[in-house]
């Protein structure tokens, strides 16, 4: 029985697909704002007329923390909460190097409450940076 003449070409098209994989010198793959740390509240916040379970004059300090965690800055007055989310970009892959080399995302949340724990306030920060969680424990909650 003869081989057929498709399996002469696999041998040679792996060579030249493996060739230029190793030639390209990286490789970038998109991780579109994946979470990797912290509690993703991006979709969870929004104005006073939004349908989002976080709005002012609508949610609670209690029901923040039920939804969202613990915060990572409380301040000393216990009136403003803020949460840090960081999120994987992107990742540059070098097939030579085997390594890979991510781009991170950082948000703060800071959430203002009146006395009686009712948010009146947010804000959210972004820092497209790998020192950012650094600089926004730096800066503060105030």
């Amino acid at each position: 029985m003869r081989q057929s003449h498709g399996y002469r070409a696999v041998f040679p098209l792996l060579l030249i697909a493996i060739g230029s994989y190793l030639l390209v010198g990286c490789i970038y793959v998109p991780m579109f704002g994946l979470p990797k740390e912290g509690t993703d509240f991006r979709g969870m916040v929004g104005e006073k007329g939004s349908q989002k379970p976080i709005r002012p004059e609508v949610a609670t300090k209690d029901q923040v923390r039920r939804l969202l965690g613990a915060p990572k800055e409380v301040s000393p007055d216990g009136r403003r909460l803020a949460y840090l989310l960081q999120v994987t970009d992107d990742y540059l892959i070098w097939p030579l190097c085997f390594g890979a080399d991510p781009d991170y995302t950082w948000f703060q949340l800071r959430l203002e409450f009146d006395a009686n724990d009712r948010l009146i306030g947010y804000r959210i920060d972004e820092q497209k940076d790998r020192h950012a969680s650094r600089d926004f424990r730096r800066r503060g909650i105030d």
